[in-house]
């Protein structure tokens, strides 16, 4: 709604079938461009900056937008730019743009509400949760270990090819008085969404969202002006698929779910011998051993004990969602080491101490009912290495100590399933027998 009634007022020549077309093809790649990663920071950052894109395009055509709008799209992209330092490239590179293009100043209302966003941010950060720092000093000395960064394969995402597509149609077709400054801030913020996936440097599917709509919302406005070129003849075109387009995304949505809940049906009540899965067993075994009690789950990925957490209604024993530091704290020489050569206590960094440490305290103080422990022979992150969680581990004597107070119970794919043995003073979980493919 704000994106029209920026549309509306900044650019009232066109038609209302044309701006209806365009706005239905921008909420409908917001909800449909991410698919699976849907409610990830570059999804919301997607939704957040539209207005703000939009506005720009209104201050580089003249045009002068209400106050209030001006501050609901700088609020909006302020919340989306304080996500990932990354996103701030759009901004700099939106705000380069229309100085270049009309020596307009900085202080407008978008960007000092942005800039006032950004500080309340920071501050709530310092106020309320001024341990974000250590995770940032943490991700600083380890994330790099999940990242390929520089590498020409980044540029090898499918993205990349629409993000061309539409620069060559940007290019090629001229653009019409009513698009020139829209087109043209669509483009900038296709490239500087482009630049923040390339700046992560992981190559992850999501991280190259945002550039794959304003792509696509881009090659939609160069198209629409091409049918605004014959806007008489093609009124009535417009108006149909400005109103059909919403349609069709809603009934193949309707469609795609039915399916999904179709398919989802046929795991819960179809022959368990050929529907049964991973995931599936996991959260069978937890649910049936460990129901409202704690689990952990050794591995350097946050899937799959989360969702596993959730749908056995567990609890997690552990500060950490994953062992994510854990990769960080080797070389790419030492992981391609066989064996592989672990860290002795007095070789470690401070990092990898409090890693140990705290992993230690947290199981001591919450001991995990079960513990699950990934033996995949390519871990993430580690990639094929010969890499073990538990040898690892186990070089800590208070950690052997823990341990020695779990058997193995199961292996289910890549994960063997550990249950705390009776203690004294302590019942074992009940068991319910459940039935598992044997394959």
């Amino acid at each position: 709604l704000l994106v029209y009634r920026v549309h509306q007022l900044a650019f009232s020549a066109v038609s209302a079938s044309y701006r209806l077309a365009l706005v239905a093809l921008v909420a409908s790649l917001e909800v449909l461009a991410p698919g699976y990663e849907f409610g990830q920071r570059e999804n919301i950052l997607l939704i957040a900056v539209m207005p703000y894109v939009f506005s720009a395009a209104a201050c580089a055509a003249g045009r002068s937008l209400p106050r209030r709008l001006s501050v609901a799209a700088g609020l909006l992209a302020g919340v989306g730019f304080a996500l990932k330092p990354y996103f701030l490239v759009l901004w700099l590179a939106m705000e380069v743009w229309l100085w270049a293009r009309t020596r307009v100043s900085w202080r407008r209302t978008e960007n000092l509400t942005i800039a006032a966003v950004l500080l309340l941010y920071g501050l709530a950060v310092l106020v309320c949760s001024s341990a974000y720092f250590e995770m940032v000093a943490l991700a600083m000395d380890t994330y790099s270990a999940y990242g390929v960064f520089g590498s020409p394969v980044l540029l090898l995402h499918a993205s990349v090819a629409v993000v061309v597509a539409a620069a060559v149609l940007f290019l090629v077709v001229s653009p019409r008085d009513f698009d020139r400054e829209l087109r043209t801030a669509l483009f900038i913020s296709t490239l500087a969404l482009l630049g923040c996936a390339l700046l992560q440097g992981k190559g992850w599917d999501y991280h190259y969202d945002p550039a794959t709509a304003s792509a696509v919302v881009l090659s939609g406005v160069i198209l629409l002006g091409l049918g605004a070129a014959n806007q008489e003849r093609l009124q009535g075109w417009v108006r149909r698929a400005a109103l059909g387009f919403p349609l069709i995304m809603v009934l193949a949505m309707i469609t795609w779910g039915a399916g999904t809940l179709g398919q989802l049906g046929w795991w819960v009540w179809g022959p368990p011998s050929e529907q049964r899965t991973v995931l599936r067993e996991l959260v069978d075994v937890v649910r049936s051993h460990a129901w409202s009690q704690p689990i952990w789950l050794m591995s350097t990925s946050v899937v799959p004990a989360f969702p596993v957490v959730n749908l056995s209604e567990t609890h997690w024993s552990s500060r950490f969602c994953c062992l994510w530091l854990l990769p960080g704290l080797y070389t790419d020489e030492e992981k391609a080491t066989r064996p592989f050569p672990y860290h002795e206590r007095g070789d470690m960094t401070p990092t990898e101490l409090y890693l140990g440490d705290a992993v230690v305290e947290d199981l001591a103080k919450n001991p995990p009912t079960l513990l699950i422990v990934d033996r995949s022979p390519e871990k993430q992150a580690f990639r094929r290495t010969d890499f073990d969680f538990l040898r690892y581990f186990l070089r800590d004597p208070r950690f052997a100590a823990f341990f020695a107070n779990y058997e193995a119970m199961v292996d289910i794919g890549p994960f063997r399933v550990y249950r705390r043995k009776q203690l004294e003073g302590i019942s074992p979980v009940g068991d319910r027998r459940i039935e598992r493919n044997p394959l």
